[in-house]
């Protein structure tokens, strides 16, 4: 399956379609080969932004591409990593974090160019309260400073690898492997393990619960 862009709006009755009134309503697809999306956010310039892979020699390398939801234009870079794949992305209101191909890049969209570049394996990235970029490498956690463009901090994590993670209403950082989930305090870069079991995927509600995946069952952690 070729990689596909929709959008939805939960608010509005189910009627999809490739119109302007669809819901949810096909933009096509992003091209280049790509057939499996790894990552997509909602930059702040109001595109939308996908990491992707090629599939069925299909293509060479994967993409990083955008997408204007509103005019339909998209261009996609394969080079911007070691193999092109973008497999983690996070934004904030004026930059849009990446990471694939052992690569850890801050792109800015108006000028589509790299504002820095590290040779970093990422395995999750978030955008924290505060203004900091929040990322697991490893074993390690590191804290980005985009307004000085450079790694300001670095700790242990308190679950190991942490492949998803999550910011919840009250400010702090969750994140999850197959065993554990940790929390993370900005406000003191504190970490520990909340959980002595995890899973796949995270995301928290407007209560703070936290929800992920485990096989084909959802769990809700309070």
């Amino acid at each position: 399956m070729l990689a596909t862009l929709s959008l939805y709006d939960p608010a509005k009755p189910w009627n999809p379609g490739r119109n302007l009134e669809g819901n949810p309503r096909e933009l096509g697809s992003v091209g280049h080969g790509q057939y499996r999306t790894r990552a997509i956010a909602l930059g702040p310039d109001d595109n939308i932004y996908v990491g992707s892979i090629p599939s069925y020699n299909s293509a060479p390398t994967g993409a990083l591409s955008r997408w204007n939801p509103r005019s339909g234009e998209h261009k996609s870079w394969l080079d911007l990593v070691p193999g092109g794949a973008v497999d983690r992305i996070a934004v904030d209101d004026k930059y849009v974090y990446c990471a694939g191909g052992g690569r850890f890049f801050v792109w800015d969209p108006t000028a589509e160019i790299k504002r820095f570049e590290d040779n970093c394996a990422v395995l999750s990235l978030v955008a924290a309260p505060g203004g900091k970029i929040v990322g697991s490498r490893g074993d390690q956690m590191f804290v980005f400073d985009p307004a000085l463009l450079k790694m300001v901090k670095i700790f242990a994590s308190p679950i190991g690898r942490v492949d998803y993670m999550t910011v919840a209403p009250d400010g702090k950082v969750y994140g999850i492997n197959a065993a554990a989930v940790g929390e993370i305090d900005p406000a003191t870069w504190s970490a520990k393990k909340i959980a002595q079991e995890g899973g796949q995927f995270l995301a928290a509600d407007g209560d703070g619960h936290l929800y992920f995946a485990r096989g084909a069952q959802l769990y809700r952690l309070k």
